[in-house]
């Protein structure tokens, strides 16, 4: 069986829907580490975001990316779903610790830099404005440490407000649009 996953919130909660507090593994003085306790077994049947805890599996991390990932097991019944499994018991085996919000917030530049669209071009070349393009670049120093936390969120605002001005300029030339068209009318 391949290896399962849980992407849990800062405080070992369920980030992606549910309100479930695990059970977390403990790292010991030798490096190792000391499963959590096994959930308690889910009763009637197991259905995808309905009944059940859900892990995911490596192929499916992208998309339920969080705070912390954790290698997990799990015994007994289980459903799979297009990008998750569905588990009547599990627990947590160690934490992923090369996942964290340096690596986090690198990955994410990383994307936008990277990710291709249909046409041949990358996510950054979507964006238009500079303030957008410097908040990336921020976050990369950032992570790097070579920005400070006050230089991130002046970016980070100054990416928002970017966005904001995106969506009115967007908003207003539609409007334009259908009062033109009004206009026609008899």
């Amino acid at each position: 069986m391949e290896k399962s996953y849980k992407i849990l919130n800062k405080n070992g909660h369920s980030s992606n829907g549910g309100d479930i507090s695990w059970s977390l593994p403990q790292k010991q003085r030798d490096g190792s580490w000391k499963p959590g306790k096994w959930m308690l077994p889910i009763e009637c049947e197991l259905i995808a975001c309905e009944n059940g805890y859900h892990l995911c599996r490596g192929k499916d991390l992208l998309e339920w990316l969080n705070e912390s990932i954790f290698e997990a097991e799990f015994r007994g019944d289980f459903v799979e779903d297009e990008n998750k499994i569905v588990v009547r018991e599990a627990r947590l085996l160690r934490k992923c610790e090369n996942w964290n919000e340096k690596s986090a917030r690198l990955f994410a530049c990383w994307c936008v830099r990277n990710t291709p669209t249909a046409d041949g071009r990358t996510t950054w070349d979507f964006l238009m404005d500079s303030r957008s393009r410097k908040a990336v670049e921020v976050a990369q120093q950032y992570a790097a440490g070579n920005a400070t936390e006050k230089e991130l969120v002046a970016a980070q605002d100054a990416a928002w407000d970017a966005a904001e001005d995106a969506q009115t300029k967007r908003l207003l030339g539609n409007l334009k649009h259908v009062v033109s068209e009004v206009g026609d009318e008899p």
